[in-house]
């Protein structure tokens, strides 16, 4: 009879450790819906504290706990700059981020001077009009690695089917939602100084931050008229060379009538025009964003 007891009360808690297993999974975001569009980002022009890193994406998490012990009220980030299918695990750089002040406003120098003091430093993110875009849950740790199987597909998937070039990918934690965010424009003033530097035997980055400013003038339909579709997480250069290649295809064509142009031209175009321009670059994809979404179960 004690047999029995002990059996049926092992069952119990068997059952009951994988229905909380379930619940926690669950509760993690298993089953939520993932939406991906285009249209506005979550923040605009921010000042980051950031420490700049290589490494496997999946050991950022020690970096995350020592930004919010410094700023635990502040808003955190992390930026990831290259595709762990095709770079190496302990070459993949990344930035994890304390958000100091947004839109303008005066950053706290006390808390600037305590992150500098523990070996960051700190930047300027643009804010752009448009980039790709989802959102997740944060209610355990378990919803950082759901995210990381349900939403970055679905981003790669968006990104390829439309032909965009995106890069990098940023995580940005507001309250208990992860929101993913992947510029349209100024990509490359999203680049940190350290993530252009590279390892004896490697082929350097190209410096982005030069006076040549074409590659935020670059549209979509310029990218598509030189057949050369940029994959996700396109390095700076290979977008720079698949303008070149356009700009020479063009060079002995006649540019000056506008009737001969693309419904499609300027389709993607950045930040640096007018409002207008930007509103009328991106009006496919934001009917995409808004209307017509990418969703998982």
């Amino acid at each position: 009879m004690d047999t029995w007891m002990i059996l049926a009360a092992i069952g119990v808690l068997v059952l009951l450790l994988i229905a909380t297993v379930v619940a926690l999974i669950v509760y993690s975001g298993a089953f939520e819906t993932v939406e991906v569009g285009a249209g506005k980002p979550p923040i605009g022009k921010v000042v980051i504290a950031y420490k700049f890193a290589r490494g496997p994406y999946k050991n950022v998490g020690p970096a995350f706990v020592e930004a919010c012990s410094i700023a635990p009220k502040h808003t955190m980030l992390g930026i990831y700059y290259d595709d762990p299918k095709k770079v190496e695990a302990d070459r993949l750089r990344h930035v994890v981020a304390a958000i100091l002040a947004e839109e303008g406003e005066e950053v706290d120098e006390e808390l600037k001077k305590k992150f500098e003091s523990e070996g960051y430093k700190t930047m300027e993110l643009p804010s752009v009009e448009h980039a790709v875009r989802s959102s997740f849950p944060y209610s355990t740790a378990f919803s950082i690695q759901m995210a990381i199987l349900k939403v970055y597909p679905k981003l790669a998937e968006y990104i390829q089917e439309h032909s965009l070039c995106a890069h990098p990918f940023l995580e940005i934690y507001i309250d208990h939602v992860m929101h993913f965010m992947v510029p349209l424009s100024k990509q490359d003033e999203f680049y940190v100084p350290e993530a252009l530097q590279h390892f004896p035997g490697e082929e350097p980055y190209e410096s982005i931050y030069s006076d040549d400013s074409t590659l935020q003038d670059i549209s979509q339909s310029e990218l598509d008229d030189s057949q050369t579709e940029p994959s996700l997480l396109d390095s700076p250069q290979a977008v720079r060379a698949a303008f070149s290649e356009k700009e020479e295809k063009e060079s002995g064509d006649d540019k000056g009538s506008e009737a001969d142009e693309s419904p499609a031209k300027d389709e993607v175009k950045g930040d640096q025009g007018s409002d207008e321009d930007s509103a009328s670059s991106f009006e496919e994809l934001k009917m995409d964003g808004n209307g017509v979404k990418i969703s998982s179960q």
